[in-house]
């Protein structure tokens, strides 16, 4: 229509323009709905105009039924629409059935001659008709309407007349008896005026207005609605004023949204068109409606679970569940899109990468959405007409997965849901918004699951699909942190925390929330040694003992619903009144606090002790402490160790100890082979707490650094600590031979301190303070390309060193900008960079973990780790050019049996001990 209101343009884009809607008079003639015109055509020119209707207006013919669906396989014919289905056969029951999907459906039904003839024309094939006869020889259609007497003339039966038997209808036009279990094609039909508007109370759908006029009458919107065909699909009624509109829409809103919790959206009902029966939708009504979580329904439109949209009041706009849950974001025609935009296409993707299937499109914004930044003048300078750049991306958007992983809580979670499809399972997690973090398919079934935390399951056959809503490599609110993808040591990126998870492995009894058989790798690895919220657990299976045994046997190793889940028998716990004193404690002694509510209905009998028993029985029971029972140890997770992790290194109560049993020397040379990892000695004792330790992780004798070479009898650690007076109690010191016997060595099976001969060759034990700096510092070193994509990142400086050790194989230092922290892999992309700083890791005097590494692919040598200074060509182009020189240097001195160390040294095998300390050059 053009803006004079009267003539009419052509334009190859309507669909949005509400002024150029009509609608069909009963009387065939074409109104503009906005001005109540109707269409007139110039005699002469035939141009087309709008004046007010009289009888001279344009009548409009149809050159389709709007009545009948417009899909393949449908005919119309006077008031009754005809489905032909010539591709599959049925039983006359099945074909029933099948037909009355359909409003008023049924096989197709003859009532005069003249449809017999019709019907006769149209075959090419014989099919199933809804007329059956009965054991009484009636004759009777689908619907229970009589067979016209005009018609019987042309039934003829075959077999027993006292048989039920079904019609098919011939080509021939007569109709033949058949038995109802042959399958035939068949026809089905309903009738043209079939439209019914099913109400969906307190709803509303996504979608265009067919016009901006209102009716008052409902039966009158039903029939303009009806009358416009696939133009229209739902007639929205608003409470509050009665009125009615027309509406094409898409998607059913559950929810409105006033800036506070959702709410039903109460001011609508839709009534929304439709020709199949209840339960059926779609195409053809092929399909059927799934089961639907409670807050949603099945939308007879797709025939989908729907009721994820909902309407934002305060902003005006749409929000779907299965959106981004951020403000900016918004539903629009099937995506989601933000509603923050941009000048520039390069400034946009910047933005939009970080969204998971998000990309960048070119938009035209209305006036009152501002460019991100835009403000002032700027804003006067943007007109309504200028494209801008947003992000946007598909409603239902592909989830991350991930093979045999398990998404758990370490905290208090609901019991996973299970439910009976992938698609149910998924929108009952956009449901659930952020009490649901994932989808687990599991054993064929599918469950909602509510962790944070990444956990293996090897050999589960597990599929994990996580809700995230950042694209890999980010992380945080609104995807704002840039976490790498990239993890060390065949750990996992979590998409939900931006952490490399790989700690925890599910190993039996696989479950959604793993409650038996979870493992931490910093727990114990000895069989029976369990994980659940931040300690270890020991689970004896097999053996029993006393309540005192039981406690001895947790010392000597160094909640309570996932405790029940685990026990197989009735085990012995901490909680005791072995004292018989009447008060009851732990076994570490700290006094229990006996008002939880899983000790409500325990009787605490004095002098008892507590045990605790597989789920299904009686729980927990307190019995004598003498009975023989298995029992349960506690632990705390071991923490993160900074030292070494390099075979056989360990740590123990912020220490870390070197042995290799394949290592004999004097104690000299031990001493020297100790020193030449940073700030370590042989071993010194400080408690007798660690010399049970060495006791019980170390066997046989070695040396220590305890001797008296500088005063007799007087010892002291290399450390230069004396021997305290608790330790000193098991020194034997041998004044034979003269005094002779400087040096100390422990024998792990006695627990004595045993002087001897310095120049005896025995086994030894390294030891240096956990605290030991393993890294060198170097400023002004930094890597090439994008670190956050390239390499992983750490919160600070001492958890990313603390990271790197623990990673050692794959990291070899560690990376300080402004940015953030790096755990490097490589030195090959290392480069001057002015306020960067480089932490190499150099677990001896000399940077040469490079040397180690090749030593082991190019050489014999059984035990690189002692880190001696000799490289092969190929690894030296990895060291720095003073490490280049002093290598250099040493090469060329052993070559030619010069001096190498103060001592006159010629054999090459000790010249080679040289170590070199940066302090002191």
């Amino acid at each position: 229509v053009a803006p004079d209101g009267v003539s009419l343009l052509s334009s190859s884009n309507c669909s949005t323009d509400a002024k150029s809607s009509f609608r069909l008079l009963p009387d065939q003639r074409l109104q503009h709905l906005i001005s109540g015109f109707c269409l007139f055509q110039e005699v002469i020119s035939t141009k087309l105009y709008l004046q007010k209707c009289t009888s001279e207006a344009l009548y409009f013919v149809l050159d389709w039924d709007v009545h009948c669906p417009q899909s393949q396989g449908w005919r119309s014919r006077k008031d009754k629409c005809f489905f032909f289905v010539l591709n599959v056969a049925l039983a006359w029951h099945q074909a029933l059935k099948f037909c009355q999907r359909f409003l008023d459906g049924s096989l197709v039904m003859l009532n005069s001659l003249e449809n017999r003839a019709w019907l006769k024309n149209e075959l090419s094939v014989s099919v199933w008709s809804g007329l059956q006869r009965s054991v009484e020889g009636s004759l009777i259609w689908a619907n229970g309407t009589p067979l016209n007497k005009a018609l019987k003339r042309f039934i003829f039966y075959q077999g027993a007349s006292n048989m039920v038997s079904c019609m098919i209808a011939l080509t021939s036009g007569f109709l033949k008896a058949e038995s109802c279990q042959r399958p035939h094609r068949w026809i089905c039909q309903m009738p043209c005026q079939s439209d019914s508007y099913v109400t969906f109370p307190g709803k509303s759908f996504y979608g265009a207005w067919t016009a901006d006029v209102t009716f008052s009458l409902l039966s009158t919107a039903k029939q303009q609605c009806s009358s416009l065909g696939r133009a229209c699909n739902i007639v929205v009624s608003l409470r509050m004023t009665g009125h009615l509109s027309l509406s094409m829409g898409t998607k059913q809103l559950g929810y409105s949204w006033r800036g506070g919790p959702a709410r039903p959206t109460g001011c609508f009902n839709a009534l929304v068109k439709s020709k199949c029966f209840y339960g059926y939708s779609g195409q053809d009504c092929q399909s059927t409606c799934p089961h639907c979580e409670p807050g949603v329904s099945c939308n007879p439109l797709t025939g989908l679970c729907d009721g994820f949209l909902y309407y934002r009041e305060a902003l005006g706009v749409y929000t779907s569940l299965k959106c981004l849950p951020f403000d900016n974001w918004v539903y629009e025609h099937g995506f989601c899109v933000s509603l923050e935009c941009y000048r520039s296409q390069e400034e946009a993707d910047s933005i939009c990468k970080r969204f998971l299937g998000a990309e960048v499109w070119r938009a035209r914004h209305p006036l009152h959405v501002v460019p991100m930044g835009f403000s002032g003048p700027e804003r006067r300078g943007l007109e309504t007409e200028d494209f801008l750049w947003a992000c946007q991306r598909p409603e239902d958007v592909e989830l991350p997965s991930f093979k045999e992983k398990l998404l758990i809580s370490l905290q208090d979670a609901p019991s996973p849901q299970r439910r009976a499809s992938l698609q149910e399972a998924k929108d009952a997690c956009y449901l659930q918004k952020e009490r649901c973090t994932g989808v687990l398919s599991l054993h064929g079934a599918y469950y909602l699951v509510a962790g944070t935390v990444l956990v293996d399951s090897p050999g589960s056959g597990a599929i994990l699909y996580v809700k995230s809503a950042c694209s890999a490599g980010f992380c945080g609110d609104k995807c704002q942190k840039r976490c790498p993808p990239i993890c060390l040591s065949g750990r996992t990126h979590n998409p939900l925390t931006g952490q490399c998870d790989g700690l925890l492995s599910c190993t039996r009894q696989f479950s959604p929330s793993c409650l038996h058989g979870l493992v931490n790798s910093r727990c114990p690895h000895n069989p029976g040694w369990w994980f659940w919220d931040g300690h270890c657990y020991y689970v004896e299976e097999h053996s029993s003992e006393s309540w005192q045994g039981a406690k001895a046997a947790c010392d000597a190793h160094g909640k309570h619903g996932w405790i029940m889940n685990m026990v197989q028998k009735e085990s012995w716990i901490g909680l005791n009144d072995a004292d018989k004193d009447g008060t009851w404690t732990w076994a570490e002694g700290q006094d229990a606090d006996l008002s939880p509510s899983w000790l409500t209905d325990v009787q605490l009998i004095s002098g008892g002790c507590l045990g605790i028993g597989p789920q299904g029985e009686q729980n927990l029971a307190v019995s004598s402490c003498s009975e023989l029972k298995p029992w349960i140890c506690k632990a705390a997770v071991a923490p993160q160790s900074s030292c070494p992790t390099e075979p056989g290194w360990r740590s123990w109560n912020d220490s870390c100890y070197f042995w290799d049993s394949s290592l004999v020397s004097g104690w000299h040379e031990a001493l020297q082979v100790c020193q030449r990892f940073r700030k370590t000695e042989l071993l010194y004792l400080t408690s007798l707490q660690e010399k049970e330790w060495i006791s019980s992780n170390f066997e046989g004798s070695f040396w220590t650094g305890l001797n008296d070479l500088k005063d007799e009898s007087v010892f002291r650690w290399t450390t230069q600590e004396p021997l305290n007076q608790p330790l000193a109690m098991y020194l034997h010191d041998d004044m034979a031979d003269g005094g002779l016997k400087d040096c100390v060595w422990f024998d792990t099976g006695t627990g004595f301190l045993i002087d001897a001969s310095c120049k005896e060759k025995k086994p030894f034990l390294c030891k240096c303070s956990e605290t030991t700096d393993w890294f060198d510092k170097q400023s002004g070193r930094g890597a090439a390309g994008d670190l956050d994509l390239l390499y992983p990142s750490m919160e600070n400086l001492e958890q990313a060193k603390q990271e790197c050790l623990l990673e050692r194989s794959v990291c070899v230092a560690v990376l300080q900008t402004d940015k953030g922290f790096y755990l490097i892999s490589s030195m090959e992309d290392i480069i001057s960079k002015p306020g960067s700083t480089l932490y190499t890791l150099s677990i001896c005097g000399i940077l040469v973990q490079s040397c180690v590494d090749d030593c082991r692919r190019m050489t014999t040598w059984k035990n690189c780790s002692l880190c001696l200074p000799a490289c092969t060509e190929a690894s030296l182009k990895n060291l720095d050019p003073e490490e280049l020189a002093l290598i250099t240097m040493i090469q060329f001195r052993a070559s030619q049996s010069l001096n190498l160390t103060t001592e006159d040294e010629r054999d090459r095998e000790n010249s080679s001990n040289i170590i070199y300390d940066p302090r002191y050059p």
